[in-house]
């Protein structure tokens, strides 16, 4: 389950509105109105970083020297999804991820970018250190950790299920009956039980991540909005979105 969280979170951002375009300094506040404890600040550094993350690596091309703007700001959407989970997991005092759980993260997070000697590569351009990413990976872990513990409910199929499903392909398509040439049956189940699992897990966590915002402050500035805070401080600059915390 765990390799396919960060698949969902992806699937629940791309159903949240666009946030505003990000610019340099803070680009959203979480869990309240200005930067101070409790509160998460996110940089503009740190959606890049993500985002460069996210990108699969081509050996021997440079690391971009800028990112779509889309990216950007679905790289803000997941990370303010992944503060809220992180912050829930942390007050409900969830365990912290094991060795082995940030490490399986780490790697997922070289795979993406191409493998470890990329992840490497990309780290040196953008002036990361190993700890930084070592603190990504470890976050991660304790996201995927406790969904897998919350969420795995929501993931068992019944053999109904999986009969219902296959029953609506068959009506839909009768000349393909869904299966792949030469696929035994038992593995067209277990593919069907699959699908059915990860669409289950996209809708409790996007369920989830609903719930958390609406009782969590999240601010998103755009760029004038910034340039106002650097003058008159960060109360001074209204936010783009504003949920009023009900914590």
């Amino acid at each position: 389950m765990a390799s396919c969280v960060w698949l969902t979170l992806d699937a629940v951002v791309d159903a949240q509105p666009r946030g505003p375009t990000v610019v340099d300094g803070v680009v959203a506040l979480i869990g309240g109105d200005a930067p101070g404890p409790g509160v998460d600040v996110v940089l503009l550094s740190d959606v890049e970083l993500r985002a460069q993350l996210a990108l699969p690596a081509a050996e021997g091309l440079p690391v971009p020297a800028s990112l779509p703007a889309a990216l950007l700001s679905a790289t803000l959407d997941q990370l303010i999804a992944e503060s809220l989970i992180y912050r829930e997991a942390r007050r409900l005092r969830a365990p912290a991820p094991s060795p082995a759980m940030v490490l399986a993260a780490r790697r997922r997070m070289a795979a993406t970018v191409g493998g470890e000697r990329a992840l490497a590569r990309l780290a040196a351009a953008l002036g990361v250190d190993d700890q930084e990413i070592g603190a990504i990976a470890t976050r991660r872990a304790m996201v995927d950790g406790y969904l897998r513990a919350n969420l795995e409910t929501t993931t068992a199929i019944t053999e109904g299920a999986i009969d219902d499903a296959i029953g609506r392909v068959e009506s839909e398509a009768p000349e393909s009956q869904g299966a792949l040439e030469g696929e035994p049956a038992e593995e067209y189940r277990e593919r069907v039980r699959a699908q059915l699992a990860r669409r289950a897990l996209e809708r409790g966590v996007q369920r989830f991540v609903e719930a958390l915002r609406e009782r969590t402050t999240v601010r998103i500035f755009r760029r004038a909005s910034l340039r106002r805070a650097s003058e008159s401080g960060p109360r001074g600059s209204p936010p783009v979105t504003r949920e009023v915390s009900r914590d």
